[in-house]
């Protein structure tokens, strides 16, 4: 059941005081990540993007499944993450981590996801 919640969920993208702390993204297909060229304030570098770390699905499910020290984050808005989201995730949307209202604890590795 939680391969299928997770094989909905996609990447995020974080600004760039996610640097600094061990991030990595679920992957997502290609449809559903911004371009990098398009004009925003709220979009990464594309050096930044390079430097966070993806995962996989699988990758996911094995972090979870050996207790590993992450903090599982859904970025959507908050009535999205009520209705439906990964067991044990928290919701920070990622308007609220962009304007610096919401920062990860330094100890665990943070996985972020949208659907």
């Amino acid at each position: 059941m939680i391969k299928k919640k997770i094989l909905r969920l996609c990447l995020t993208l974080l600004a760039s005081s996610a640097v600094t702390m061990p991030v990595a993204f679920t992957a997502c297909t290609s449809a559903t990540v911004p371009e990098i060229d398009a004009p925003s304030s709220t979009e990464p570098s594309s050096s930044l993007l390079e430097r966070i770390p993806r995962i996989t699905i699988d990758e996911l499910l094995q972090k979870m499944a050996d207790n590993s020290n992450i903090l599982i984050v859904d970025t959507r808005h908050a009535e999205e993450y009520e209705v439906d989201h990964i067991k044990s995730a928290i919701s920070a949307p990622l308007d609220t981590i962009i304007a610096g209202d919401w920062m990860p604890p330094a100890d665990k590795e943070i996985i972020l996801y949208c659907g």
